[in-house]
């Protein structure tokens, strides 16, 4: 038994005293082995976090700032989608780009395809859309709602009118 426990010691401390391995990967990167099991990257490229903007605005007066040196690097602008755009450096040696900006519009949420009330959709009109010839065309003809009962409503998201008509024999 005393036999067993000196070999488990020394194999302890045989353990504690082998250095640590550096190991060349298949990707040509340098790894340290750490315990065996968890390779660490050595030379991780340090990179900052991405700048997250929400303008086209945003993003022209940060480019025209020259924070950061940021025109002295190859940059490359990527329109992802109808809202998003990010810029880019261009690819490093191990053919990485660092994402530096992220430019995510906000827009007005536009419910389409489904009921409004005359009022909310009168505001809607006037909040989230751009001011156009069409658009005070479009109000009022969305205002002016007329009920088979004999009652006109007139709302034009500002002020409301209502005229009762009743009929008689």
């Amino acid at each position: 038994m005393t036999e067993n426990i000196k070999e488990a010691l020394q194999y302890a401390v045989n353990l504690a005293n082998e250095k640590p391995q550096t190991i060349l990967g298949q990707d040509g990167k340098e790894y340290f082995d750490r315990n065996k099991y968890s390779l660490a990257e050595l030379r991780t490229k340090r990179r900052p976090k991405t700048l997250n903007l929400s303008t086209l605005n945003s993003l022209v007066d940060y480019l025209k700032s020259d924070l950061n040196s940021i025109n002295k690097k190859r940059l490359m602008i990527v329109v992802e989608n109808p809202t998003q755009i990010i810029v880019c450096e261009h690819d490093d040696e191990d053919l990485d780009r660092n994402v530096l900006v992220t430019v995510e519009a906000i827009t007005p949420q536009v419910n389409f395809g489904r009921y409004e009330a005359a009022s909310d959709f009168n505001i809607i009109l006037q909040s989230k859309f751009v001011d156009s010839d069409d658009r005070p065309t479009v109000i009022e003809f969305a205002s002016a709602l007329k009920i088979e009962n004999g009652s006109e409503i007139i709302d034009d998201g500002i002020s409301q009118n209502c005229d009762n008509q009743t009929r008689c024999c």
